[in-house]
């Protein structure tokens, strides 16, 4: 495995980037279909979107705007992307919840029926994924959902590119 180091912008931090390689002694060698693998370790979304759309990584974790335009366009056949049926779409906002007003559960069940999570999903990423429903499930635990309490709108199709 190789690696290289990267120093966080305000050198406080250091990352590593690395590579995973076919393991030559492996067993089952008709297995092994790609030579490996780069994770590569960047300051931002900018940088790393750069990357993948440039073809100098092969993949990101990060949100690519306009991902069937900027990048599964580039290469239909090879490039592609997922994002998870639905998801919370406010996992980022942390709150304290022992200190007032936030810890009154009233404050935070108004704060979160304030938010748009259509809007939200539309805006921030682009459609995908879908907004998930009060329960915080994904679509990949419909059956665990109590039927009777079911969403009433019709979840939209995912964009061209999507697998």
């Amino acid at each position: 495995m190789a690696t290289s180091w990267e120093t966080s912008k305000d050198g406080r931090f250091q990352s590593r980037s690395y590579e995973l390689r076919k393991n030559p002694g492996y067993w089952q060698p008709e297995k092994q279909r790609i030579e490996g693998i780069r994770v590569l370790v960047f300051s931002g979304n900018d940088g790393a979107n750069l990357a993948v759309v440039n073809g100098e990584a092969d993949g990101t974790q990060s949100f690519i705007p306009d991902v069937a335009k900027s990048f599964v366009a580039k290469g239909p056949e090879h490039n592609k992307y997922w994002y998870p049926k639905t998801g919370s779409m406010v996992d980022d906002w942390t709150i304290h919840t022992t200190r007032a007003p936030f810890d009154d559960a009233k404050v935070r069940k108004a704060l979160s029926q304030a938010v748009d999570r259509e809007s939200v999903t539309e805006v921030g990423v682009n459609g995908c994924p879908r907004p998930a429903d009060c329960t915080g499930l994904s679509g990949g635990y419909g059956k665990w959902r109590d039927k009777r309490r079911a969403p009433t709108r019709t979840p939209r199709p995912m964009p061209a590119g999507a697998v």
